[in-house]
């Protein structure tokens, strides 16, 4: 039996403390380097957000507790919380701590995520080119075509696909990965047994935390690598749920959920839903027929990911989703926040 306060699976259902428990909530990466006491740090910005989140009924966030250097790579979080292999930034891992203590004072959750398929963390690609100069190979990453928030500019690359391959080399690139994944445990034993210095608690005994997070979006995963890191996580902290971040995009192979989410060190299934992003909706077509294209696919994407679900045992969170604006109403400014939100 869990410790109080640790949700817990029952019959396929979250439940904490013996009452059935729903995941309500938002990613909210940026988290703990609000909480730094250092810039870009603003505990003021924190709270705010915080309660605002509560007061609306959000019980659970996404947190992210690895971001890799160096900093003057572009669309980098800065600061870094891993700097390099094997070095930390403990002022950042404060703001981590105290954002935590926050969430818990407003009996809020946290999913824990501990790498990210993309570039916006270091992530995956960061261990790559760290595994690559450590052979003797020191070319750039090559990042994808997308804006960079930093520089308000729009960078251009090469493909997202073609960036999700050398990303993935940290799981499938026999001449790295093992140096990757013998970092990146490091990091996870860090993380999962470190003491909050705000109030004392050990990650691992903190049923503020959710979930232990393998990834954000890990893009078709290899089986092994789900097998050994979640058992490896397991193995740290037996009491907290795990899960993998998968987005188990439409283009993936139908089986590569159940591979995803079989295991029984992965306690739950997930999905994200990106219309736009896969060009099912066209966010300058302002029709019906657009907008009903979309919410066709939407119901069978979901539909079909809670049967397979279903058929696991296992209770499915759907952790992202979303389109843009009405951007066709100013196609100069795709983010601009004034436009309705009529779709």
């Amino acid at each position: 039996m869990a410790p109080p306060g640790f949700v817990q699976l029952d019959d396929s259902k979250f439940v904490r403390d013996g009452k059935p428990y729903a995941v309500v909530g938002a990613n909210y990466w940026q988290a703990g380097w609000l909480g730094m006491e250092k810039a870009p740090g603003n505990r003021e910005r924190l709270a705010k957000d915080l309660k605002q989140m509560a007061d609306l009924g959000f019980t659970n966030l996404r947190l992210m507790a690895s971001c890799e250097g160096p900093e003057s790579e572009p669309f980098r979080i800065v600061p870094a919380i891993t700097p390099k292999p094997n070095e930390i930034n403990e002022d950042a891992l404060v703001g981590l701590d105290y954002a935590l203590d926050q969430l818990n004072e407003l009996g809020l959750t946290a999913v824990i995520t501990l790498n990210n398929q993309w570039q916006w963390s270091g992530g995956f690609s960061q261990y790559v080119k760290w595994a690559d100069e450590a052979n003797g190979n020191f070319d750039k990453i090559p990042y994808p075509s997308s804006y960079d928030s930093r520089t308000r500019e729009f960078f251009d690359g090469i493909t997202y696909e073609e960036f999700e391959l050398y990303g993935s080399r940290f799981y499938k690139d026999d001449s790295i990965k093992d140096i990757c994944q013998k970092w990146w445990k490091k990091h996870i034993e860090l993380i999962i047994n470190r003491k909050n210095t705000v109030n004392g608690k050990l990650y691992k005994e903190d049923p503020t935390i959710f979930a232990w997070q393998l990834a954000n979006e890990p893009q078709t995963p290899p089986k092994w690598w789900i097998d050994e890191s979640t058992a490896f996580i397991k193995s740290l902290d037996s009491e907290h749920l795990v899960n993998v971040g998968s987005e188990t995009k439409h283009t993936e192979p139908d089986e590569q959920f159940l591979i995803n989410h079989a295991p029984s060190t992965v306690d739950y299934t997930t999905c994200h839903l990106w219309v736009q992003n896969w060009n099912i909706y066209d966010g300058s077509d302002s029709s019906p027929e657009n907008l009903q294209k979309a919410q066709e696919f939407a119901d069978n994407f979901l539909s079909q990911r809670g049967q397979w679900a279903k058929q696991l045992g296992k209770p499915i969170v759907l952790e992202e989703f979303g389109i843009a604006r009405d951007q066709w109403l100013d196609q100069s400014n795709l983010y601009n926040p004034e436009l309705p939100v009529s779709n």
